[in-house]
Formats: C-alpha cells, sequence, structure tokens
C-alpha cells in the first residue's frame, strides 16, 4: 500500500465504536473471523465508507471453509451507491466464475492482489486530483504585455532569416522580459550573491504531446537528483501550483519562506508557458538557473533553441492544450465613446462573471436562454467553469471589458460566444449584453468578430437562434448578412449566414 503511494485511513472513535459493536467477539477491528456471515461483511464495509477520513474502499475477500463468497459478492451492489470508490481483491476468483460474474455485473473491479488493487487506487486518485485542479478557479495574475507574442515572433524571425538556429543569451531574456518573466536585464549571466534556491525550468519537444515544461532543482545534491516535474503549456496559476507542489524542494521552499515567494512563482511558470505555447519557432527554452530567495526571484541564465531551417510552418508541433487565442485581443470604441477591451474569456473571468451576472436584468435572462433561470443557478461553479474553462478547438467566448479609469478596476459588460456544431462544421454564436451598455453597438462588433473566428477555423456556416420579440438581436444579425427565417416554433426565429 505505502509502496503504491496510498495511505491507510484512520478510522474515527465513531466507526471504530460501530464496528466494536459489530464484531463483540473479536481481538481486532481487522479480523472479521468471530462472525465470518456475508451480512455481517458487508455491514463493516459499509460502517468503513461512511467514515470522513475514508477516500474510497479496498475489500479483501478471501473464501474459507466457513464462509459464502458467492452470496457475498451478490450483497456488494449494496455498495454501488456508496458515494466512494470500492475495489476489491478477491483471491481464489479463478475458482468461482459465478461470484466473479456478480462482481461484474456490479461494475466493482476485482484485482488478483492488494498491491495492484492499491496501485490503481492511486493512480484513481492522482486522476481526480488532476481533474479537480482543471477545472478550479485559478487566481487572476496582472496582465500580461499583449505585444509580446509579436515581438518574440519578430526577434526569433530575424534570427531565422539570419540562418541561426539559436537566440543569443541577450535575445532570449529580451523574450524573457518581454512576457514579464523577471531577468537580471541586458547582461544576463551576471554573477548573483544569493543564498537562495537555485531551480530550472525548461521547454522541450515531446513527439506525441509537443511542447512540454519541465521544472525542477537546479541543484546536483543526492536530495535534489531526479527532481523533475513535467507539465502541458499553457498553464494557469491552479496548474502552475501544482507543478512546483509537485517539486522536491517545495516543502523546504514553502518552510522557509512561507507563501510570500510562492505566487510570484507560480506567475513565472504561467508566463513561460505562454511563451512556450504562443512561439511555435521555438525547439528548446532552458531558464538555468532560476533562483528563488527571500527577496528576488529572477531568471539567471537562458537559452534558447529553434527549430531547423527545413522544417515548414505545418511541420511545427503543436501544443496537446491550445493556447489562449491572444489574436483575438484588441480595444474597442463604444458608440458612447467608450473604450473597451475585447478578448476571449478564461479561467480566470469566472468571479467577474459572477458581477456580470448581477447587472442583468429577468428580461435579458429571458432572451438569452428562452426561460427564466435564476441568478444562484446561473453563478454556480459547476455552470461558469462550463463557460470560463474552453477547449479553443471547440469553442470560443469573447467579452468585453471595461476598465474604470480611477480605480483601474475591470468589468465585464457583454459576452458572446460561438461553439463548434461537429461533424455538420457549423458554429452557433450567443450573446448576452448588460442592460446599461444595450444600444452601444457591443452584440453587432462580437458577432462580426465571432463570424471572422469563424472563418479562420474553416467553418461552412454561422447560425443563431432568437426570440421573435428580440428585435435588437434580429436588426443585428441581418445588418451582418444572416438570413432569417421562422420554423415550427413562431416565437423563435433562425439566423444563418454562409461562409465562402
Amino acid at each position: 500500500m505505502v509502496r503504491a503511494g496510498v495511505e491507510l485511513a484512520q478510522p474515527s472513535d465513531e466507526t471504530r465504536r460501530q464496528l466494536e459493536h459489530l464484531l463483540p467477539h473479536t481481538d481486532g477491528l481487522d479480523d472479521v473471523l468471530g462472525d465470518a456471515s456475508p451480512e455481517s461483511y458487508i455491514r463493516a464495509a459499509e460502517i468503513a465508507a461512511k467514515d470522513p477520513n475514508c477516500d474510497g474502499l479496498l475489500l479483501l475477500l478471501v473464501p474459507w471453509a466457513l464462509s459464502d463468497p458467492q452470496r457475498t459478492a451478490e450483497l456488494l451492489f449494496e455498495l454501488r451507491n456508496s458515494g466512494k470508490p470500492v475495489l476489491i481483491s478477491y483471491l481464489g476468483s479463478a475458482d468461482m466464475p459465478s461470484a466473479h460474474e456478480v462482481l461484474v455485473r456490479a461494475c466493482i473491479p476485482n484485482f488478483s492482489s492488494p498491491a495492484v488493487a492499491a496501485r490503481v487506487f492511486g493512480y484513481m486518485w492522482r486522476y481526480s486530483y488532476d481533474l479537480q485542479a482543471l477545472y478550479e478557479t485559478p487566481a487572476l495574475h496582472a496582465d500580461g504585455d499583449w505585444t509580446a507574442p509579436h515581438f518574440a515572433h519578430n526577434l526569433i524571425t530575424h534570427a531565422r532569416k539570419a540562418g541561426r538556429t539559436s537566440l543569443s543569451p541577450v535575445e532570449a531574456g529580451q523574450i524573457l522580459a518581454k512576457y514579464g518573466i523577471p531577468t537580471l536585464g541586458h547582461g544576463m549571466f551576471r554573477s548573483v550573491e544569493s543564498s537562495g534556491y537555485r531551480a530550472k525550468l525548461r521547454s522541450r519537444i515531446d513527439p506525441q504531446f509537443g511542447p512540454v515544461l519541465m521544472f525542477g532543482s537546479a541543484d546536483r545534491g543526492p536530495d535534489t537528483y531526479g527532481d523533475l516535474v513535467i507539465g502541458l503549456p499553457p498553464l494557469n496559476a491552479t496548474l502552475a501550483r501544482r507543478m512546483v507542489e509537485r517539486s522536491k524542494f517545495y516543502l523546504a521552499l514553502l518552510e522557509e519562506y512561507r507563501v510570500a515567494r510562492l505566487p510570484a512563482l507560480e506567475d513565472v511558470l504561467v508566463r513561460f508557458s505562454q511563451l512556450v505555447a504562443e512561439q511555435s519557432w521555438i525547439r528548446n527554452f532552458e531558464i538555468d538557473p532560476l533562483l528563488i530567495s527571500e527577496g528576488d526571484l529572477v531568471a539567471v541564465g537562458a537559452c534558447c533553441e529553434l527549430h531547423d531551417s527545413h522544417i515548414t510552418e505545418v511541420e511545427l508541433p503543436r501544443p496537446a492544450i491550445r493556447p489562449y487565442p491572444v489574436q483575438y485581443v484588441s480595444p474597442w470604441t463604444m458608440k458612447s465613446g467608450q473604450n473597451v477591451t475585447i478578448r476571449p474569456i478564461r479561467a480566470e473571468d469566472e468571479p467577474l462573471m459572477i458581477k456580470f451576472h448581477q447587472g442583468l436584468s429577468d428580461h435579458s435572462v429571458y432572451l438569452r436562454y428562452f426561460q427564466r433561470v435564476k441568478f444562484s443557478t446561473r453563478t454556480t461553479h459547476q455552470r461558469l467553469s462550463r463557460v470560463c474553462f474552453l477547449d479553443y478547438d471547440r469553442e470560443i467566448a469573447l467579452l468585453a471589458e471595461l476598465r474604470d479609469p480611477g480605480t483601474g478596476e475591470c468589468r465585464i459588460i457583454a459576452v458572446a460566444s460561438l461553439v463548434k456544431l461537429l461533424p455538420k462544421n457549423d458554429g452557433e454564436v450567443a450573446v448576452l449584453i448588460n442592460d446599461d451598455y444595450h444600444g452601444q453597438g457591443l452584440g453587432k462588433e462580437l458577432i462580426r468578430r465571432l463570424v471572422g473566428f469563424a472563418r479562420d477555423e474553416g467553418l461552412r456556416r454561422v447560425v443563431a437562434e432568437t426570440m421573435v420579440e428580440n428585435i435588437g438581436m434580429r436588426t443585428v444579425f441581418q445588418k451582418l448578412g444572416f438570413r432569417l427565417s421562422t420554423g415550427f416554433e413562431e416565437d423563435l426565429v433562425t439566423a444563418t449566414l454562409v461562409l465562402e
């Protein structure tokens, strides 16, 4: 169990009391030989499943002369709704095919040995932990320089035209600085006096996953040998934290600096991952060392290798996760003269989306969703995660963000989405605007940009549905060239735009 990375749960006092009451004649809680009936076995498992310290059950079933394995297997159906994973190591199940069949029907996995079952449980926990991290709302870091991708692309293009397959340390440092990663400045590699930790951050090309990230200690001591954590770009703050937590020097870093340097370290990983995901001509990029101390966090040395000149752009490795589509970020001016930023939505926008829904009237919500949807329902994490955590290969949502010139606080005033409808190769669009900003041209501009995205993605047509009474959206679709039609449901209008 320990070798598989699984810890044995410590039963609570209440669980111990119930088990002692259930098995009063045994010498220990782990020995059920005093009352080996199938009913007692299942009851003991039910008590353990309800323990708050228990994340899952691994049941051992050992047939012996006084037991009834067939009946025990049949009663295991009762554990299906326990809400926790149940695994069984049924020793000798090959000699009891009928009991094994019962387990299969109950959808309870059966393993040949406890060690294998424990290892599988460890894999299940890790998968669940990583999946949960994907849908956590990450902390919102400061916005980066939107000109960074263009700057890096131009610098890399200049190097390639000169016949080079690598950047100089100065050029690599310039790109890092443009992406908001602290460096030593123009010189780089200057001597640094510090008693902090030396980390290394790399990107490499994997034949299957494309660019991958590697993070770990740059020291060569026995406690950090082989310290290397793998991640896929692009990262958000939560995924970056998970990478840091898996490194060997995390506990020492946390103990010495508490949490003071962790947000800054997460920010470096996030920005580096964006750099790697956006610049497809980079083959390898390495920051070594990345110095972490109480008063500083800085990239001391960096080197960047580019793909060979004989590789075409089509042949370049692509990230396993599509990066944030920064090319769709740009300013725009409303009819009132106020400036907004129109950009794709991101996972960190969930808190802003909650505030956005606070500014919507019931009528606007009804026109968007064709029904009354309560605020508490619209703003659950489960619902908003489907809006903010997007796979840009399948859908995109654009929002209009207004910044208060006095406080610098940002708020969302409009959101529009396009979902790809496969295999038809269509895209369905929808838009929702804060009531205070109706009539400002936001709906038309957002739909126009989504149509441009659909063309870039090679979609065949764009469709939308709106209510007959929604005269504003019907007008927007007509101005953009959509063909309007009314189907069997006379209160709904279908808008269709065929793309060339």
